[in-house]
């Protein structure tokens, strides 16, 4: 399946250059017909068994070969053209661009001291203090740190990899190469000619005789540290000490799951020289480790980003900066004219990591450095949560006599699930009934389908499939398409059959990682449902249609509830009051005080924004709907009468025929559509998949 949104090999393909033709056997008729016209009475004889076919033979070969070098060399000087990691690399590197190394993960740890061994004095934790998983793959700590005196517990950030030093002695050559000794390096940390730090500069040649160094990355991301000539950037003196500290990783598979970080390497004491003994874990996965940028993403991103002149100002060149950087699968820019409540100056970046879910706040830090010395002054950035859109599908199809039912359900599920899965989609990109009856119709096995039904519902799932084991495990990855989440709420888990798997409390998130206060030791795959746990504030009487509950939350509208003593009778949330949420109905039953209220999903309807009278010819919605022109509306209470969409202005909507009845305020109506829209800061995901089989 092609992929056209990935931020990975998103590369428009260009056609080689040929020069001259590299045919063998067009080479051997330009030489036979030469040889004809050239010699038509001495040599008759064309048979492959003439010595003369055979030595021409031999040199259309070695003339072929020289043309193909040829026409191979040529295109290694053009950048759509090139194929070879050197010539793009190359390339790049004129134009000032540096390829991507292989990048490290990151994420943070906690260093704890046994409650019966606690500190009495101030213990300095070093940077660059090793750390390793129960499988091997190193990490160090980032900066230094002190743990206060009588305290037991601190976080640390960390990195993946491990800082290796190389000390060369100053030859006193200008613009000499110094290379590392190992590989590959994603990073540089610092650089000291006899102690004394010396700061990278992206340019010699446009600095004065200061005390800089630049680098630059063979194919193999071995980096070389470069001096000045003394005019551009000083040259450090014959026989000066040289010293290079820099970050050896495993790229990509230096991510880990929560929990592995377990061991610390280094030792580190207090202040009266005692060593301390730390216990260590990463209570969240470590993420952002890519490999290396490939060929085709240096030949998209090295002219977009010199494109920039290493700026950003425009929402392109955000999109152009932060698509180079390492464990981004997807990006959205987004500015004043997508958002209203965006300023003239402002930004909104929406970034969902390699691993999927949401980033943490160690990966925003490390973005808000990438674009601080490239912004504008003015200009605000901030990050807006991706929202992730599951789809349900309900599909009834007719299979062919000769295959197995089964067979044909797995093949139709593994192929809608490629379809609505957020790795093969982008931002905004709408899921339509005429894509979907096209993927069904290409399964092998299938006769006929109808019925389709496709269903927009927020809700908070499992993003990763965890098999615990162990009782210490506590953190798991989710997708909270609701954005209810909160630290210290009660949540039920529920498998994908519906049944009750644990109930627990969150004790701490960061981006997608939840940790529960709670040990589990349970098995959980991608998809379970997670259901927020709410508490009734105040009594409610038979008849009343607010709830009020314990804790504020916002984001409720349009939310689908149940309460725990009426488990099989839902209410949706149609907006907050002062007094509490008002319901679509109103409640059968009284409700006491601290009953459990759990928050099944999130509806994606329209609502009406105002009264509208008989005969009005449009209808404005609280928000900008999610069809378009030829969909098919009608109110909740009264499916019999239809409109059909003519137009659609912002939140308005051009109907006809004319309204046949009043549309009280926030009125739901329900839309008939070939395709759902998307927000631009939405992503469809797969949700549940229900297939109906009839034979043909």
């Amino acid at each position: 399946m092609t992929v056209p949104f990935s931020n990975q090999e998103n590369v428009q393909e260009f056609k080689e250059l040929q020069l001259v033709p590299s045919d063998f056997e067009e080479i051997m008729e330009v030489l036979i017909a030469r040889v004809k016209s050239r010699l038509p009475n001495k040599w008759q004889d064309f048979l492959t068994s003439n010595f003369g076919i055979e030595l021409a033979e031999v040199f259309s070969y070695e003339a072929a070969q020289l043309v193909y070098l040829i026409n191979r060399n040529v295109n290694e000087v053009y950048m759509p053209t090139a194929r070879t990691r050197y010539g793009v690399y190359n390339l790049a590197r004129n134009i000032g661009y540096m390829s991507r190394p292989p990048a490290p993960a990151r994420t943070t740890c906690l260093l704890t001291i046994p409650f019966d061994n606690p500190n009495r004095n101030n213990i300095a934790i070093p940077k660059y203090t090793k750390l390793s998983t129960q499988d091997g793959k190193m990490f160090y700590i980032e900066k230094d740190y002190i743990l206060p005196s009588g305290q037991s517990q601190i976080e640390v950030d960390v990195v993946a990899g491990t800082i290796i030093s190389d000390t060369f002695i100053a030859n006193g050559i200008a613009r000499y190469p110094y290379q590392t000794n190992y590989y590959p390096v994603s990073f540089v940390e610092s650089v000291k000619v006899n102690d004394s730090p010396w700061e990278y500069s992206e340019y010699l040649d446009m600095i004065g005789p200061e005390m800089v160094y630049t680098i630059e990355n063979d194919k193999d991301f071995r980096a070389k540290i470069i001096f000045g000539d003394g005019i551009y950037g000083m040259n450090p003196l014959k026989d000066s000490e040289i010293e290079v500290l820099y970050n050896v990783n495993l790229g990509e598979n230096s991510n880990t799951s929560a929990y592995s970080i377990n061991k610390i390497v280094d030792p580190i004491y207090d202040t009266d020289g005692r060593k301390v003994n730390f216990t260590i874990t990463n209570p969240n996965a470590a993420i952002g480790g890519d490999r290396e940028e490939t060929v085709n993403e240096i030949r998209r991103n090295a002219p977009s980003i010199f494109r920039t002149q290493w700026r950003t100002v425009t929402k392109q060149d955000f999109k152009d900066t932060l698509r180079a950087e390492p464990g981004i699968e997807k990006l959205i820019v987004l500015d004043r004219y997508d958002m209203d409540e965006i300023g003239i100056y402002g930004v909104k970046i929406g970034i969902i990591p390699t691993e999927g879910g949401y980033i943490d706040d160690a990966f925003k830090n490390h973005i808000l450095e990438v674009l601080e010395n490239r912004r504008l002054l003015t200009t605000d950035i901030q990050f807006i949560q991706p929202e992730y859109v599951p789809i349900n599908l309900d599909i009834t199809i007719s299979k062919r006599d000769n295959v197995n039912a089964h067979i044909v359900q797995t093949r139709l599920k593994a192929e809608l699930f490629n379809y609505l899965n957020w790795k093969n989609r982008d931002f905004g990109n709408d899921v339509t009934a005429i894509d979907l009856y096209r993927i069904i119709g290409n399964v092998e096995g299938v006769a006929f389908a109808d019925n389709l039904v496709i269903e927009p519902k927020k809700y908070t799932y499992i993003a990763k499939s965890l098999k615990v084991g162990r009782t210490e495990k506590k953190t798991i990855q989710v997708i909270d398409s609701m954005s209810i989440l909160k630290p210290n709420m009660e949540v039920v888990i529920l498998n994908n059959q519906g049944e009750t798997i644990c109930q627990n409390k969150i004790d701490k998130i960061q981006g997608s990682s939840i940790t529960m206060k709670y040990d589990m030791n349970y098995d959980f795959e991608y998809g379970n449902n997670i259901y927020p746990v709410l508490t009734v504030k105040n009594d409610i009487n038979e008849g009343s249609k607010t709830v009020a509950f314990e804790t504020d939350y916002a984001n409720l509208n349009d939310t689908v509830i149940y309460f725990a003593n009426k488990p099989d009778k839902y209410y949706t949330i149609r907006f907050k009051t002062i007094n509490g949420y008002y319901l679509d109905e109103e409640i059968k039953y009284d409700v006491p005080t601290g009953t459990k209220v759990y928050v099944m999903s999130k509806d994606i309807f329209s609502r009406t924004e105002f009264f509208h009278n008989k005969g009005a010819v449009s209808l404005t919605f609280t928000n900008t709907p999610r069809f378009v022109v030829g969909a098919v509306l009608y109110k909740e209470s009264n499916p019999d009468v239809k409109y059909y969409v003519k137009s659609v202005e912002n939140n308005t909507a051009f109907i006809t025929p004319t309204l046949v009845e009043d549309v009280r305020e926030y009125e739901k109506f329900i839309v008939e559509s070939d395709s759902l829209n998307l927000y631009k800061y939405e992503i469809a995901d797969c949700g549940k998949i229900n297939i109906n089989i009839v034979n043909a």
